[in-house]
This record gives C-alpha cells, sequence and structure tokens, in this order.
C-alpha cells in the first residue's frame, strides 16, 4: 500500500510539473507583477483553512436535528431496548 502511495503521488508530482506550467503559462504571460499572484494564492489558503476549521467544528448532530429530526437517533435508544 505504501509503495503505491509513493508511486501515485510520484506520477501526480511529475504529470503536474510537466503539464502544469504549460497550463498556466498563457495566463501569466500579462501580468508583470507576481506578487499579486502570490497574494493571491496566499489568500486562498488562509480561506481555504478557515473554511475546513469552521466545517470540523460545526456541531452537525445539532444541524441535522433542526432541518432533517429523523436522521439522529434517541441517546438511550439502541435495537436492544427496542426489541424487549
Amino acid at each position: 500500500t505504501f509503495a503505491g502511495k509513493v508511486l501515485l503521488h510520484y506520477i501526480i508530482v511529475l504529470i503536474s510539473h510537466f503539464l502544469g506550467f504549460s497550463l498556466i503559462e498563457p495566463f501569466l504571460e500579462d501580468i508583470d507583477d507576481p506578487n499579486t499572484v502570490y497574494f493571491g494564492i496566499i489568500i486562498l489558503g488562509v480561506i481555504m483553512t478557515v473554511t475546513i476549521i469552521l466545517l470540523l467544528r460545526l456541531d452537525w448532530a445539532r444541524i441535522l436535528g433542526r432541518f432533517a429530526p429523523w436522521t439522529l437517533e434517541e441517546q438511550g435508544d439502541d435495537n436492544n431496548s427496542k426489541n424487549r
């Protein structure tokens, strides 16, 4: 499994190295100052990090309980107590 993951990541890096720049180069031709591109990348990274942190910290049980209460199980309710 480890060897397969290493090979997969190596192939992805090679493809992005040889193909990625040729796809992005036409967009970067007219840009005189690359700092705006770097700033945009940093802002995108910050926005994605904040979004992921918020999604992980949300109480999904409370949100689902509000919009779809049938999806939640009762706390003290399990299959054994239903069969009694």
